[in-house]
């Protein structure tokens, strides 16, 4: 790998970082509903989910684990699915809220379970895992063995 590509590599996860998604969205929405407490264990959650992502990550580079092609099909079609299913959802909240009076909502967003679902959901993080963790596993490699050996 070379200056340009890994210039390129960083540039395109910078944004790819920067841009908010699904998890962020959530996160910001159960902390400005439910408080603090509601917030971390939303990130929790979804903290947990990319750390399963990352270990099926690495189990496929490994050579451990191996997904059909229609079944990876089928896991990203129903994660976008459930990320408009709550999109669609915040919408209907949202225009509901601002036809009601001034009331405080009492539903139950966030937490540990739709942070884990959201997160094992997120388009970003499973194109993160599947595609640029690889290159950055394979730089690394090649740094330690031009730098140790």
């Amino acid at each position: 790998m070379n200056f340009m590509e890994l210039g390129l590599y960083v540039l395109t996860i910078v944004v790819m970082i920067a841009t908010p998604g699904p998890v962020m969205l959530l996160v910001a929405s159960a902390g400005l509903k439910n408080g603090y407490r509601a917030a971390l264990q939303t990130i929790l959650g979804t903290n947990f989910a990319s750390l399963i992502l990352i270990a099926i990550s690495i189990s496929v580079l490994k050579g451990i684990l191996s997904i059909n092609e229609l079944v990876f099909i089928i896991i990203k079609l129903l994660g976008s699915l459930y990320i408009a299913y709550i999109g669609i959802a915040l919408l209907k909240e949202a225009r509901q809220t601002h036809t009601a009076s001034m009331t405080p909502i009492t539903t139950a967003n966030g937490g540990f379970k739709k942070g884990f679902l959201v997160g094992i959901s997120n388009p970003k993080d499973i194109i993160f895992f599947s595609s640029f963790f690889r290159n950055l596993l394979v730089f690394i490699i090649v740094l330690i063995s031009v730098y140790l050996f």
